[in-house]
């Protein structure tokens, strides 16, 4: 799968390369508004709050709550016709409870919250029109912030770890107010859609 995605990743570039680049102009800002589905970091929280929801005490019913939709924000400066830099922060979130069958009293609950933010580039392959096809990459870190209560105690977690997005397959279409899609790996989520504005 790396190797497919490196493969794709020189031809897009090799091709983008000979074309003729238009769409975010220097000097120019754009903002992105989107929503992932099924990241990277969805992984972490599904394993934490499942483990910490499991429970074998008969009589008690636990519940789940992974959403797998992840929003997120990206502001870019655009430094030439092809180059973009700036951030980005996406926001996971999970949680997960067990309930004593006969009184509905809580016994365990979990919630983690992962934010990650990245520092974030942007490479144009081509435009035509209105379509563009580019890429998208970050490094950063993401932070997991867990709170697990029980019948007589709490702990609060707090960890940091490093975080990338990987996004080579990513296609926009609009002037200065348009659509995206964004396929690859990383805190995004597996695909991202929303909307952009550049101004």
């Amino acid at each position: 799968m790396k190797r497919f995605f490196t493969i794709l990743m020189i031809a897009a570039l090799t091709l983008g390369a000979s074309q003729p680049l238009m769409a975010q102009e220097r000097g120019e800002w754009s903002i992105k508004g989107g929503i992932g589905w099924y990241s990277i970091p969805d992984l972490v929280g599904a394993l934490m709050v499942g483990l910490g929801s499991i429970d074998t005490t008969e009589g008690t019913t636990s519940d789940s709550f992974v959403p797998l939709l992840n929003p997120n924000v990206e502001v870019h400066y655009g430094i030439n016709d092809w180059l973009s830099l700036g951030g980005s922060l996406t926001v996971g979130y999970a949680s997960a409870k067990s309930t004593f069958d006969d009184t509905g009293v809580l016994n365990r609950s979990i919630r983690a919250i992962y934010p990650t933010l990245c520092f974030s580039i942007q490479t144009r392959y081509f435009s035509s029109g209105k379509f563009s096809m580019y890429g998208s990459w970050g490094a950063g870190a993401m932070m997991l912030i867990g709170n697990q209560v029980t019948e007589d105690s709490t702990n609060n977690q707090f960890g940091i770890a490093p975080m990338g997005n990987v996004y080579p397959l990513c296609f926009s279409y609009g002037g200065d107010i348009g659509g995206f899609l964004e396929a690859g790996w990383g805190a995004k989520g597996l695909v991202n859609i929303g909307i952009y504005r550049n101004f």
